[in-house]
């Protein structure tokens, strides 16, 4: 039962626009599944070779020292009034009223927590790794459908959870923000070709939905980022190799069907790449995010050792900045080696033949990318590929001390 609320928790992460409060239904599942998962460990004296990978522990410690600084040693009145404004209400859809204790203690679960729970899992059930991730890559395939509903004007789901309408016409579905729902589809389209692999019509479906999902929520850098490791997927493993006519072929069906068939969508979706210097949106928020990295510099530069606390964790629009500049060299250092080491151990795993591994790793890097100039830190969803790749790990280990 533990596994299955496991499940379930990774299938709403990416709904961040259904919460009461600061607790989004991700917490709860992720909570009870936790807790049961570990009640069972302790009943059945399951033993563990370690409960965390060494770069998931520096991360968990960096995490823990920064949620104690930013409550006991919060940056001065005067600094705080000389910042540069920024409202995250948008991002993390609580009105930013979230207590700092709780944004730590919610972080940490994913980061840290999420990890344990799935070695567990992965203990004594390995194929549950596999059936996570694809819960995983299910709930943001829900969200992608509610946003292309909501782009066609067959709902308008989005506008009654966040209470107002982009007037871009980006599409946020489920989660919080655009830009949410653009980085969790690039994310879950690795897993998607995976999935395609062995049950094809489901795969390609799934494709279709997180590429569109990413299309309509107007993210450039998730546009980017879908491309590159859509490409990855299909030319630089076998597996995916065997569906590249069949994504071709879903390329051109869908432009055929914009092109002569719902022509009155196309400015609706050119409008959504924003790349162009000539589109205005896109280049205000370009100014707005150099002035937001400019504050992250003088952040850190008020405490460059444990930083201004994580009230401000998700404010420089990069999540590099940003962890420098909320948690200073201490957050800073730790969470790249976190980052490096999760992508360290997909490397790894990938080269000794584990296909999951390899879409694991991939969706991975789509969020180190992406990252580059996207917020997104301490969201839940972002943490369940590395959870993966970590009982991957843990797998792959037990079964070379067993044959050694």
């Amino acid at each position: 039962m533990g596994a299955g609320l496991i499940g379930i928790a990774a299938a709403t992460s990416t709904w961040g626009a259904l919460h009461l409060g600061p607790v989004q239904p991700v917490d709860g599942f992720l909570a009870a599944g936790a807790a049961l998962v570990l009640l069972d460990a302790l009943v059945a004296r399951v033993r563990m070779p370690s409960l965390l990978p060494r770069w998931a522990l520096i991360g968990t410690w960096a995490i823990l020292f920064i949620t104690a600084s930013s409550v006991l040693l919060p940056p001065s009145p005067g600094f705080v009034s000389r910042r540069l404004v920024v409202d995250t209400s948008f991002v993390t859809g609580n009105g930013d009223l979230t207590p700092v204790w709780l944004k730590g203690v919610q972080w940490l679960v994913a980061a840290s927590v999420l990890i344990v729970v799935v070695r567990l899992i992965a203990l004594r059930s390995p194929h549950r790794v596999q059936w996570i991730s694809s819960m995983w890559m299910l709930g943001a395939c829900v969200t992608a459908v509610i946003a292309i509903s909501d782009f066609v004007g067959a709902s308008t789901v989005s506008t009654i959870l966040m209470g107002y309408e982009n007037i871009e016409g980006r599409q946020s579905g489920l989660s919080s923000h655009p830009n949410n729902l653009g980085i969790a589809c690039a994310m879950a389209v690795p897993i998607a070709v995976f999935l395609a692999a062995s049950r094809r019509m489901t795969g390609l479906i799934a494709v279709a939905l997180l590429v569109s999902g990413a299309v309509v929520s107007g993210s450039r850098a998730a546009q980017v980022a879908i491309v590159l490791v859509l490409l990855a997927s299909v030319t630089m493993r076998s597996l995916g190799r065997r569906m590249l006519p069949w994504f071709a072929g879903g390329a051109v069906a869908f432009v055929f069907v914009v092109a002569f068939i719902r022509p009155s969508w196309i400015p609706s979706l050119t409008s959504l790449f924003r790349f162009s210097a000539s589109n205005s949106n896109a280049s205000e928020s370009d100014a707005g995010r150099a002035e937001l990295a400019r504050q992250a510099f003088a952040d850190f530069g008020e405490s460059p050792v444990h930083g201004i606390g994580l009230d401000y964790i998700v404010t420089a629009h990069s999540i590099y900045l940003q962890v420098f500049a909320a948690g200073g060299m201490l957050l800073g250092v730790g969470m790249l080696v976190y980052l490096i080491g999760a992508l360290s151990t997909g490397l790894r795993l990938a080269r000794e033949s584990s296909s999951l591994a390899f879409f694991l790793m991939l969706s991975h890097v789509a969020w180190l990318g992406s990252g580059a100039v996207s917020n997104q830190l301490t969201d839940r969803y972002l943490y369940f590929p590395v959870a993966c790749l970590a009982g991957l790990e843990l797998v792959r280990g037990l079964k070379v001390d067993q044959s050694s």
